[in-house]
């Protein structure tokens, strides 16, 4: 087991990490896309010029993606999760059951 923080043989945190991963695809329409990632803060805000420079290299983006009967896009992301666990007052030792490390 590594220990994380704290530094030296007093861990804050044990390893390994827990992990877990979703992909996933959406369907959205280009304006539907441009609505929802204008909300996003370094997006939102940007003002005149520079928002519209952001607007137009969106649409160029986007411009080729291939759209389904309805004139929605396919949206394809990733999801990553991490975790860990904070190691207990008798410290490593106790986070992995009292076995040696």
């Amino acid at each position: 087991m590594l220990g994380i923080g704290g530094g030296g043989a007093d861990p804050l945190f044990a390893l390994p990490l827990g992990e877990w991963e979703e992909e996933w695809t959406v369907r959205i329409t280009r304006e539907g896309l441009w609505e929802r990632w204008a909300t996003l803060s370094q997006v939102a805000a940007q003002e005149g010029e520079a928002r519209e420079r952001l607007r137009e290299r969106f649409w160029e983006a986007v411009g080729e993606a291939e759209e389904d009967e309805r004139g929605e896009i396919a949206l394809h992301g990733r999801t990553v999760s991490v975790w860990t666990t904070k190691v207990p007052a008798d410290g490593a030792q106790g986070a992995i059951g009292g076995s040696e490390m």
